[in-house]
């Protein structure tokens, strides 16, 4: 009985504690009195009963949280909808997606792209069902993008504080990269998603090691992102690592049986995969390693000394570009931060397995780069499956700062709200500038008009030079392939009839059919290193042998030295008999002649041809 008064007691001073009642307040004492006077009672009414601080602040805390992905969700959705132009990167792929049957995408990428089977397969169906707009080729990235923001909140939730969880959400919701790539067609987004994926369901197994349920759910994400995402073998792998450690050094024969059978599946598909596409597709582009975007994303091995410096300057660059940083240590607050937070979760023995669950794949990370299999930290995209990791560490180093600065509570708050900033200032700029590139903008609507301008019967042929891609030394960065790219998925998404590049003239001409015509399109890309006006001239010259002097001519000149330049002939008999000779004068007449009554179009992209009806 004693003890149940004492805990009564101390219960109803916690209670009085909360409403903000001291023992000043409840009793009064007089000097007259010989005796205290009895404690009167107090309404809860007449006191301050809000909550106290701490309680307080982990509410805000989760409605905040809530607020920011709303925001992320916003962005991202906004991006989306603004459907921007594609861009050289994107249309490398869907190039493919648009050229290929399904037989076709076994083979390697048009421009040496390197893309797992899973995600051009999905991309293919979609653009079967959908067709190859913007919407439809960003489809499978947005829903990715969606989906990650929600799992990693829902993630956080489970495995760190309230206002940890607030501080990680507000990270990746900020982050831009993460926000790009969801709108973007690249496999990317699909791959911070599988990841996420294979780690939530990793720390599941990690919490019940001898249930066969969590490891066939394991298993099964493992086969699906393998084939989708080609870093997610490395997340598999960090889980394989962790789980098997653990059933080892705890014995437990199931826990080994099922961590057997996971790692015989993962070695088996992801063999059979690698056979089939990701080494077909390497030997196809051997030329990427050597590339100067790549060139510093493999550890220097040859030059050992080198090493400690390689590894923090990937490790304080665009790799951890979370929310935002930049090359040259561009992103060494965030690297710090993550350092606080991994040195803060290891000195709980709980939080060991989780933290190295999370780490675990920069290992197999660095032994692949090691043998230069995949780049390594150099860009944010590529590691992009390690922002899950990245954002909860940072998140974790930011509230051991704000701990040890005594602000934990308001100070998480305060921090969610700077980087809330982030994504309503990228929203405003989205809205400014929805494009990567004006030249884009552009080439979209060229595509458009051209097309609308051609007929049942017409042919288009187009020549650029550069069909196929040559190899050079800045492929992922050349802007004027890009732009190569960019034109060649527009016009096959708007021309609804018959089009090729560079095609035998000859053979294009005798398939024209009675009453068509033929357009020839000439994409200056802006490189003249790799446009042979010689080559252009035999080309036309061919053509002309057949079809005779064109009926109508157009140059259009568009931003960073690029033109396009479109001759129209006609099917007409008299023309397909003409001597050759006597129609290449006609043609340089024809040029020379309409040439004055040509004008540049920069900004509207209309297709004026002179000599038009």
């Amino acid at each position: 009985m004693v003890l149940k008064a004492r805990a009564f007691r101390e219960k109803m001073r916690a209670r009085r504690r909360a409403w903000g009642v001291t023992p000043e307040m409840g009793i009064a004492t007089s000097t007259m009195a010989s005796r205290p006077r009895r404690e009167p009672m107090i309404s809860p009414r007449a006191v301050d009963i809000r909550p106290s601080p701490s309680r307080w602040g982990r509410r805000t805390a989760a409605r905040v949280t809530w607020a920011l992905v709303i925001l992320g969700l916003g962005w991202r959705v906004l991006r989306y909808e603004l459907a921007f132009p594609l861009w050289g990167d994107e249309a490398y792929v869907a190039v493919t997606l648009q050229e290929r049957d399904l037989a076709g995408l076994s083979r390697p990428p048009e421009f040496y792209q390197i893309v797992p089977p899973g995600f051009l397969y999905a991309e293919w169906l979609v653009v079967q069902a959908a067709g190859a707009g913007e919407y439809a080729l960003r489809l499978i990235p947005f829903l990715a993008g969606i989906a990650s923001l929600l799992l990693f909140w829902r993630f956080a939730r489970g495995v760190t504080t309230v206002r940890t969880t607030l501080v990680a959400v507000a990270v990746l919701a900020a982050s831009m990269y993460p926000v790009r790539h969801a709108a973007e067609v690249k496999p990317y987004a699909i791959d911070l998603l599988i990841s996420l994926v294979l780690t939530m369901l990793g720390w599941r197994v990690l919490g019940r090691i001898g249930s066969a349920g969590r490891w066939a759910a394991l298993a099964a994400a493992a086969v699906v992102g393998i084939w989708c995402s080609y870093p997610s073998v490395f997340v598999a792998g960090a889980v394989a690592a962790v789980a098997g450690a653990r059933a080892i050094r705890e014995r437990l024969g199931r826990a080994l049986a099922l961590w057997a059978a996971y790692g015989l599946i993962l070695v088996v598909c992801w063999g059979v995969m690698y056979v089939q596409f990701a080494a077909p597709q390497a030997r196809a582009a051997t030329f990427l390693t050597e590339l100067k975007t790549w060139r510093d994303a493999f550890p220097p091995l040859a030059r050992p000394w080198w090493l400690p410096w390689w590894l923090v300057e990937v490790h304080t660059g665009m790799m951890l570009a979370y929310p935002h940083g930049g090359h040259n240590f561009g992103s060494t607050a965030t690297a710090l931060l993550v350092v606080a937070g991994a040195v803060a979760m290891g000195r709980r023995r709980a939080r060991r397995p989780l933290l190295a669950l999370l780490l675990a794949p920069l290992a197999l990370a660095l032994v692949a780069a090691a043998l230069r299999k995949y780049p390594y930290g150099t860009s944010t995209r590529i590691m992009l499956y390690m922002a899950p990791a990245f954002c909860l560490l940072a998140a974790e180093g930011m509230m051991a700062v704000l701990k040890r600065l005594g602000r934990p509570r308001r100070g998480a708050i305060v921090v969610a709200g700077l980087l809330a900033l982030i994504p309503l200032g990228g929203v405003v700029h989205d809205l400014i500038r929805p494009y990567v590139g004006y030249d884009n903008v552009l080439q979209r609507k060229m595509a458009r008009e051209l097309a609308s301008h051609a007929a049942p019967g017409d042919r288009f042929v187009v020549f650029n030079g550069v069909t196929p891609p040559p190899e050079i030394p800045d492929l992922m960065i050349t802007r004027w392939l890009q732009r190569v790219a960019v034109v060649r998925h527009y016009l096959r998404r708007y021309v609804a009839v018959p089009i090729a590049w560079h095609p035998d003239p000859l053979a294009e001409a005798d398939a024209l059919s009675p009453g068509g015509r033929l357009w020839l399109v000439v994409q200056r890309h802006g490189d003249n290193r790799f446009f042979s006006e010689p080559a252009r001239t035999a080309y036309q010259q061919a053509l002309e042998s057949r079809l005779g002097p064109p009926e109508r001519f157009g140059r259009f000149e568009l931003p960073n030295d690029e033109s396009w330049t479109i001759w129209v002939y006609s099917s007409r008999l008299e023309n397909r008999h003409t001597h050759g000779r006597v129609a290449q004068a006609a043609s340089r007449r024809s040029g020379l002649s309409q040439a004055t009554d040509i004008q540049p179009h920069r900004s509207s992209g209309a297709v004026r041809l002179a000599g038009s009806r």
